[in-house]
């Protein structure tokens, strides 16, 4: 069996990456802001000179919040910049994959590149409900997004069947 997905990448499913590597990928996030929350809710309960259970709780709340706001205009900053610096047209380009049994071939069209790889080449293969991740390290991954692949179904059992290993499937469950 053989698939051929054009994919082409927007704004949103660049943002829609990013959210999800830096909140779901990356699981020490959740652990550096649980230990930097409680800090500071600490350091305010203590200055504020109101030291009940209560006001700690919304002193904790209120930095966790706090803390997720910036990551959320940090991803925005982080997308602002690579979409102004990205004169190759990397992102937006049309990319080509025609997967096979043994490899796959990826074809760039806005930089007129073809590269082939095997499937024991990828880190990881991670589904989400929007798009296919496959990581050719922890760092970098290339993106197909599931609403230009005809059968998602049949395909994600073909990517599952030649990378079971590290197949990751984080689509979320209803």
């Amino acid at each position: 069996m053989e698939y051929k997905i054009q994919t082409q990448m927007n704004e949103q499913d660049y943002r829609n990456f990013l959210t999800f590597h830096m909140f779901h990928k990356g699981k020490a996030i959740w652990i550096y802001t649980a230990i930097l929350s409680i800090i500071a809710a600490a350091a305010c309960t203590y200055f504020a000179q109101i030291l009940t259970i209560p006001f700690f709780l919304f002193c904790w709340a209120l930095m966790i919040a706090t803390i997720m706001i910036t990551l959320r205009v940090k991803i925005s900053l982080l997308i602002k910049k690579r979409l102004k610096t990205d004169r190759a047209n990397l992102i937006r380009s049309e990319v080509i994959f025609y997967f096979h049994d043994e490899d796959f071939v990826m074809e760039n069209q806005g930089i007129a590149s073809t590269a082939t790889l095997s499937y024991d080449k990828i880190y990881q293969v991670v589904e989400t409900k929007d798009f296919y991740a496959l990581y050719l390290n922890v760092n970098q991954a290339t993106l197909i997004s599931k609403r230009n692949i005809e059968n998602v179904d049949e395909f994600g059992a073909f990517l599952l069947e030649r990378t079971r290993d590290i197949y990751k499937d984080c689509r979320r469950k209803r």
